[in-house]
């Protein structure tokens, strides 16, 4: 994806946490969201399994009070609408949401205040402004 080697977070024996701490430039966290949105697909190779993008973008579990919607693999799903989505849930309310129904790609992320704001601000404005504003691949109706 010609991401260079990215910033993680480490425990103090210094591995790699896993679950969290990654630092991305917004560039890099859009090119991960056109890797799903095409299927796992990136310059024509086949980076990611189908089948694995297909599972891991759909309902695995009811998730849990965090993403406040059900959960896939690192992908929390949505239908905003009745749009399907899913998204990523970063560190205080940073996200990357996939639309494929819209070809697009949202990323939000932002720095952090002393006084850290609810987890979910940005979601409300994605939902209900962002994705209705982008137009369907396929005329509606």
């Amino acid at each position: 994806l010609g991401i260079a080697r990215p910033t993680w977070q480490r425990s103090p024996q210094g591995e790699i946490a896993g679950g969290f701490g990654l630092e991305l430039t917004p560039r890099n966290v859009a090119k991960l969201g056109f890797l799903y949105l095409n299927d796992g697909r990136w310059d024509g190779n086949q980076i990611v399994p189908l089948d694995y993008v297909e599972q891991a973008t759909s309902y695995q579990s009811e998730g849990d009070s965090t993403g406040y919607a059900e959960y896939g693999y690192q992908w929390w799903i949505s239908q905003p609408d009745g749009i399907p989505s899913y998204f990523g849930l970063g560190f205080i309310g940073q996200y990357l949401y996939v639309i494929p129904d819209r070809d697009l790609v949202v990323v939000v992320l932002k720095g952090f205040e002393e006084t850290p704001p609810v987890i979910g601000a940005p979601r409300p404005m994605i939902e209900s402004v962002v994705i209705n504003a982008a137009t369907p691949k396929s005329p509606v109706g």
